[in-house]
């Protein structure tokens, strides 16, 4: 039965961030910093969240720094413009991809990284206490 607690705070944040990220998206899509950078913090939050409910023992500071590294990969592919050069077609990674490269991404980041370690440190550190 701790297999299942330890995953499911990772489960609820992952859920959240996403019907977050969902709610951003048709709720604000015109308004650029919400749907710009409050999207991108999500984005990082519900990839840390979703790799913890499968590893949850993986150090969180490393995997903030993997998570941040995987994101500003995407970010600078967009520097490039890889999709256009790729002539992609599909709609999911057109969106994944981003057709912007824009350096405020890469700062929504690691905002979203340092918030969603420092919330993961303290509920484990809750944990340890109780």
């Amino acid at each position: 039965m701790k297999w299942f607690y330890d995953r499911r705070y990772y489960f609820v944040m992952s859920l959240i961030s996403f019907c977050a990220g969902l709610g951003i998206v048709f709720f604000f899509k015109n308004h650029a910093f919400i749907r710009g950078f409050m999207g991108d913090v999500l984005v990082v939050i519900f990839i840390f969240s979703s790799v913890k409910i499968f590893f949850p023992k993986i150090n969180s500071l490393k995997l903030g720094l993997g998570v941040f590294c995987f994101a500003s990969i995407i970010e600078f592919l967009q520097l490039f413009k890889i999709a256009q050069k790729f002539n992609l077609k599909s709609r999911f990674l057109i969106i994944v991809l981003g057709n912007t490269f824009d350096f405020f991404d890469l700062i929504a980041y690691l905002s979203g990284v340092l918030l969603v370690v420092i919330i993961d440190k303290q509920l484990n550190y809750s944990k340890l206490k109780s």
